[in-house]
């Protein structure tokens, strides 16, 4: 389910958890050291999941962008990446 709707301009945000979502490259995605087999499944259909639900959306002719928990940190540099994927006409 999409965090922000903007159907006027179709265009959608998402905000994911770095853990649940997988975030390549970031020190949050490490997976648990218990449970593997449960917490390895799990991942692995929200990861799938995701990029189905964007194909989907970008099929629909939705542009979608995803802002990732840890890049809620600097604050400027999301407020200039929103607003050039906002202002971008595709």
């Amino acid at each position: 389910t999409p965090d922000v709707v903007l159907p006027t301009i179709r265009k959608i945000i998402f905000v994911h958890s770095c853990f649940f979502h997988q975030h390549d490259g970031c020190r949050a995605r490490q997976r648990p050291k218990t449970h593997k087999r449960f917490w390895n499944d799990k991942l692995d259909r929200n990861v799938k999941r995701d990029a189905r639900v964007r194909r989907q959306l970008n099929r629909l002719g939705w542009s979608v962008a995803v802002v990732w928990e840890c890049q809620l940190k600097d604050i400027e540099r999301l407020r200039r990446r929103l607003e050039k994927f906002l202002n971008n006409k595709r």
